[in-house]
């Protein structure tokens, strides 16, 4: 028998619209971090308290919301049976922020047990997390402050070490607590190639199972929707970005803003682990798979070519693939995946095209490509890929975008907005699935502390389900430009190319 402490991870409850059904992801994070917790000598347990009770879900009409998975008195009583000595809770969407300060308040209350955040938007809220404004506050003990795969499973390895140790956390790299009442956070930990390299693969054989797939593959609703052939896995090439797009979280706070890839020969290795275990989708979730230069495009056609050579039978990018990176070399990724496609692959992705004035693109968002690079893409994507029977496309616009530079907030102009919402009607004639929404403030940035500083005490499934968020301009002209979005998503879908997972509210009320 097992004498290791457990290490719980938690993935909690998920918060999305009223009437609309959440979509289970697999835990990466935790996937990740979990061969940390197995290093420090402790016994690693994955609770997806969202996946496993999928079919129980509690929504509010007024409040706009629906909460999908286990109760929390459901949560209390499977925490007692485990009995855990430390817990670790994954808070990745902003959307969950609210329903995870209540869950770990009533875990705090019940037990005595130690508790740390980790996930994306625990680590860009870390300071206001442990000393922020009330409704920004959780409970918890420690929240890891690093992004970057590697980062948070050293951050878990050595803050285990010292809980059973000396207990000097300020030696933990990458995690944010307070003592004596006052804030500390710790330097994060550095990412190369090389550490990612010499990760473990993401355990992912602590996922539950359900009639021999894993529950993630069972639920079947990944970020693109049901996938063609399940099972699917989610796979991370790379770490960060390289932009500086001013909306983005990697343009702020301690993230390392670089795009970080692993090796092909890592990845391959990863590719075939899979294909061993019968996956036959792979989903690649990378914040910039194919880079901004020649070099990081040229890796990612050799690992196409590889999925292709191993026999998956699908490879999706939710995130899409950059403007950039589908020109360079001859626009050598696109035709690789026509390739795929005309051989029987299916194939899925999402064009970032985002607004098609040139201004707004250079001076307000600073996007790394042009209105012309757009239409470069497309002139390409006439040559048989468009109403290819393996290849589905789908196109995301954003409006009422604020930028920040310099200390000032920019608001995007009038006349770029018709411009985008015009070009979301010719996209969509391509027979290209559009999705328009409005800019929503990305926790922690200037554009999050704006409407902060604006709605103190609001929760933060407001932030994301609200629309308009109240920064861009008056009400009136919100409102407007509200309806107009509102018009533009009901056309499409009425006229079959809307999105697959629309990005759209339930939640009306007026802003002052």
């Amino acid at each position: 028998m097992s004498t290791r402490k457990i290490f719980l991870g938690i993935v909690p409850p998920q918060v999305s619209l009223y009437g609309r059904k959440a979509r289970p992801q697999p835990p990466m994070g935790l996937a990740y971090a979990m061969n940390g917790v197995k290093k420090a000598g402790w016994g690693p347990v994955l609770f997806d308290t969202c996946a496993e009770a999928y079919s129980k879900y509690r929504e509010d009409k007024k409040t706009g919301v629906r909460i999908t998975g286990h109760s929390i008195s459901n949560i209390l009583a499977c925490i007692g049976s485990i009995k855990p000595e430390f817990i670790g809770v994954s808070l990745g969407l902003s959307t969950d922020h609210d329903y995870v300060k209540q869950l770990v308040g009533e875990i705090k209350q019940a037990y005595n047990i130690p508790i740390v955040l980790g996930g994306s938007h625990a680590s860009l809220m870390h300071r206001e997390i442990i000393a922020g404004l009330p409704i920004e506050r959780i409970s918890a003990d420690f929240v890891v402050a690093g992004r970057d795969i590697g980062s948070g499973e050293l951050s878990i390895y050595h803050l285990l070490k010292e809980w059973k140790g000396n207990k000097d956390f300020k030696a933990v790299p990458g995690i944010a607590f307070a003592q004596n009442g006052k804030l500390i956070v710790t330097p994060s930990v550095s990412v190369s190639k090389t550490s990612l390299d010499s990760l473990e693969m993401p355990k992912r054989d602590l996922f539950s199972v359900v009639d021999g797939m894993d529950i993630y593959s069972k639920i079947n609703l990944s970020h693109t929707g049901p996938v063609d052939y399940p099972p699917y896995a989610v796979v991370h090439t790379s770490r960060g970005c390289g932009g500086s797009c001013t909306f983005c979280h990697i343009s702020y706070g301690d993230f390392n803003p670089a795009l970080i890839g692993r090796s092909f020969e890592n990845i391959n290795m990863e590719l075939r682990q899979l294909k061993s275990k019968g996956v036959r989708t792979i989903s690649i979730e990378d914040d910039n798979f194919g880079g901004f230069n020649n070099e990081r495009t040229s890796i990612a056609v050799k690992i196409l070519q590889e999925i292709q050579r191993l026999g998956f039978k699908a490879v999706y990018f939710p995130n899409g693939l950059t403007i950039r990176s589908m020109i360079n070399k001859g626009h050598s990724i696109l035709r690789q995946l026509l390739h795929m496609a005309d051989r029987g692959m299916k194939i899925r992705s999402s064009l970032p095209i985002e607004c098609s004035n040139g201004d707004t693109l250079r001076k307000i968002i600073r996007k790394p490509h042009t209105p012309d690079d757009v239409e470069n893409v497309l002139e390409e994507l006439k040559k048989g890929y468009l109403h290819h029977p393996n290849i589905e496309l789908d196109a995301f616009f954003m409006v009422g975008i604020v930028g920040y530079q310099n200390g000032k907030f920019i608001s995007e102009p009038m006349d770029s907005i018709r411009q985008t919402l015009e070009m979301t009607e010719r996209i969509a004639s391509l027979g290209i699935r559009v999705n328009v929404w409005w800019s929503k403030p990305n926790p922690n940035g200037p554009q999050y502390k704006l409407w902060r500083s604006r709605f103190p005490e609001e929760p933060f499934y407001h932030l994301q389900f609200l629309f308009p968020a109240g920064i861009w301009g008056t009400s009136e002209k919100e409102a407007y430009i509200d309806e107009l979005i509102r018009n533009i998503n009901q056309k499409m879908n009425e006229s079959g190319t809307g999105s697959m997972r629309p990005i759209y509210p339930i939640i009306e009320r007026q802003l002052d």
